[in-house]
């Protein structure tokens, strides 16, 4: 594994933990008291660095032959989408993990882009 993949695989996973856990709090702000975002964000900041992580290793690893750049953009985003929205065991983590999915494909893929241009970082 190069480690400007592993850069921004950590850089990913650390923005979406962010927007998930905001995006999460605003739809469930009803129901969760503020001081307890943060063992929450905690918690699935813990998922997205591991089950997050080694989902986006495997996605990476099934995608890889296809050439065709929409496709393999779709294929990503319902992968992300479907191990995401894996657990439904209640409606605010399968929702949580569904947006995290969503949010990591979108952050990753707007990193692959920019990273072809001239003053991108090696991310």
């Amino acid at each position: 594994m190069e480690s400007s993949w592993l850069k921004r695989k950590f850089l990913v996973a650390t923005i979406t933990s962010l927007l998930s856990t905001t995006t999460t709090y605003l739809i469930f702000s009803k129901y969760i008291d503020l001081s307890i975002i943060w063992i929450i964000f905690l918690v699935f900041t813990l998922a997205i660095f591991t089950y997050g992580l080694v989902v986006s290793f495997l996605i990476d690893k099934l995608t890889k032959k296809i050439n065709n750049p929409i496709i393999k953009a779709l294929f990503k985003l319902i992968g992300y989408s479907l191990f995401g929205g894996l657990f439904f065991l209640a409606e605010f983590i399968s929702l949580y993990g569904l947006i995290a999915g969503i949010f990591f494909f979108i952050i990753e893929e707007l990193f692959i882009k920019f990273n072809k241009l001239p003053f991108s970082a090696g991310l």
